[in-house]
């Protein structure tokens, strides 16, 4: 490049801006590379070099300093310039993954509301941008042919003279063919990779299919194998809140199962214990599910023992409000990680289809049995680490099977007739940390009031007056619930954002999720592996996929659409 006047020069932030210039372009301004993000493989912790720059020994900067020095690159860079500064960021990745603009970006939206936003910088409308050489012009020829040929028109004249031009190379041609369609397996093919002697599938993988059959084909049929890091994973923390809610519910149901007493009778543990004795069985059973779990991962060091010590703090405040919420409504039963198997407790889901029987078999996260004054009904809950909200009509289109599932199963016991099925959240709300150690007389009333919303269960169950009670026997015209989602306005009527339904419609949803899981099974047992993925309410089945390098799923491929 000419190191002259009108000179341009390419560098890197923190080495290469030096002096004044006319115009400067930013690149890879996204999130995560502009402001750098500080690296986790440090041998040394933080606290490990603070203490050694104590005793005058310096080996590397700390992320304080790390920080600043950064801070000042990118307000340098963006100073700059004289005349004109340009930023620019990338929307997805080489697999097609959604990459999100840097904070940075948000900022000079937010101070500059009228500045001029472009996209395409590559000049898509402009063919000879991209004929620069042999190479560049065959990548693109092949989208640039396709694209306008699946929507009935010709091509530019201008590709199809490059084509005339490449149409000896093979690459070309393949790409103009290619179609990237998973051809399906034959029954016989599915049952040998899928099946043992019968098909048995869990929720949790029947729900994978729906997302996306490619995914099931490569989780299921390949098996690779993921190499486990030793460290406290999401899925490592989801087990240990559930270990330690199984031990304290059960300690809580003991002396009910011994005696035969409902889980809300006056003299239950659920209705007697007080919270400081709940906080110290909580803290005996998250130190036992610390040493059992894991392999020892949550005592490996001082992070991890960090995240072990919120488990139980977590926990306790979880606990304590479902006690509270169990206290209002009718329980005559209750059980946790109940199974749904073969020769178990409860029998598991058949699914009739056309090829054949399909057994639906796993666990209930917890199963309340409901004491109505009609009727015994059966509640189901599944806990969540994340904002899950039950959707009926993404249930029926078989992209959130597990708790209606987990209904049929329950179903299966004979005796109770669908409440609901319910998510229920682990987590600890914001205003949760700003009431540690207070108990709930020592509460605001209204931050008290908004801690009970925050962990309320979010489901759809029937609304009848003897189902409603049985859950929560409390709430009254003009209030919500403090348990599920539920609202009466003041005239006595529930209100149209409660996600309750009539009787019947509740029985139309349940025959149209059976409908769906005998459509689910047919296509898994044809043979069904499809580079098919669904779109989802935030983002598609892609987002979190660990197979997205293997399908190479792309939508200027004919036949890659998102369902």
């Amino acid at each position: 490049l000419p190191q002259a006047q009108g000179r341009v020069l390419l560098g890197t932030l923190s080495r290469s801006l030096t002096g004044r210039c006319k115009a400067l372009f930013l690149a890879g301004v996204n999130e995560g590379i502009l402001p750098k993000q500080g690296s986790s493989e440090a041998i040394l912790s933080q606290r490990e070099l603070e203490e050694l720059k104590g005793k005058g020994f310096t080996l590397a900067k700390t992320d304080a300093v790390l920080q600043e020095e950064n801070d000042l690159s990118v307000y340098s860079a963006f100073t700059l310039p004289a005349e004109q500064l340009t930023v620019c960021w990338c929307v997805s990745d080489a697999e097609g993954k959604e990459l999100k603009p840097s904070p940075l970006v948000r900022q000079l939206r937010a101070m500059f509301p009228d500045l001029p936003e472009e996209e395409d910088v590559e000049n898509a409308d402009e063919p000879l941008a991209f004929i620069q050489g042999r190479k560049a012009a065959a990548a693109r020829l092949a989208s640039a042919m396709r694209e306008p040929l699946a929507e009935g028109g010709m091509p530019d004249a201008l590709w199809q003279e490059v084509y005339d031009q490449l149409e000896d190379t093979d690459a070309v041609r393949a790409g103009l063919l290619f179609t990237n369609r998973e051809k399906p397996l034959s029954p016989a093919e599915a049952k040998a990779l899928f099946a043992y002697e019968d098909y048995s599938l869990s929720p949790s993988r029947l729900e994978g299919f729906a997302h996306c059959p490619f995914r099931h084909f490569v989780n299921y049929g390949l098996r690779p194998q993921d190499p486990d890091d030793f460290e406290i994973s999401p899925l490592v923390l989801g087990t240990a809140h559930h270990a330690c809610l199984q031990r304290i519910a059960e300690w809580l149901s003991q002396p009910s199962v011994e005696t035969g007493s409902a889980i809300t009778d006056p003299a239950s543990r659920w209705m007697t214990v007080t919270e400081e004795e709940l906080a110290e069985k909580m803290r005996q059973f998250a130190e036992e599910v610390q040493a059992e779990e894991s392999e020892g991962v949550m005592n490996a060091g001082a992070k991890e023992s960090y995240q072990s010590g919120r488990i139980a703090k977590v926990c306790t405040q979880f606990a304590w409000m479902m006690v509270l919420q169990v206290r209002k409504g009718r329980i005559a039963e209750m059980s946790f990680e109940t199974e749904f198997k073969r020769g178990k407790q409860l029998p598991p889901v058949r699914v009739d289809t056309p090829l054949g029987t399909v057994w639906l078999e796993g666990k209930i996260d917890r199963l309340d049995v409901l004491a109505g004054d009609e009727a015994r009904y059966a509640k189901v809950i599944d806990y969540k680490s994340g904002q899950n909200r039950f959707d009926p009509k993404l249930a029926e289109n078989g992209l959130m099977l597990q708790l209606g599932i987990y209904l049929e199963a329950a179903l299966g016991r004979g005796d109770v007739k669908p409440a609901g099925v319910f998510y229920y959240q682990i987590a600890e709300p914001e205003m949760a940390s700003e009431a540690d150690n207070l108990a709930s007389d020592g509460l605001a009333e209204d931050v008290w009031a908004k801690m009970q919303s925050a962990y309320r269960m979010n489901g759809y169950f029937v609304d009848s007056p003897d189902i409603v009670r049985a859950i929560d026997g409390e709430v009254g015209p003009g209030e919500s619930s403090q348990v599920f989602n539920y609202t009466l306005k003041k005239d006595g009527t529930p209100d149209s954002r409660s996600g309750g339904a009539t009787p019947e419609d509740f029985e139309a949803f349940r025959t149209a999720f059976r409908r769906t899981l005998a459509d689910l099974c047919t296509r898994l047992m044809q043979g069904d592996t499809d580079i098919a993925p669904r779109k989802l309410r935030k983002g598609t089945a892609c987002t979190y996929c660990d197979f997205r390098s293997i399908c190479a799923f792309d939508t200027a491929f004919e036949g890659n659409r998102y369902h």
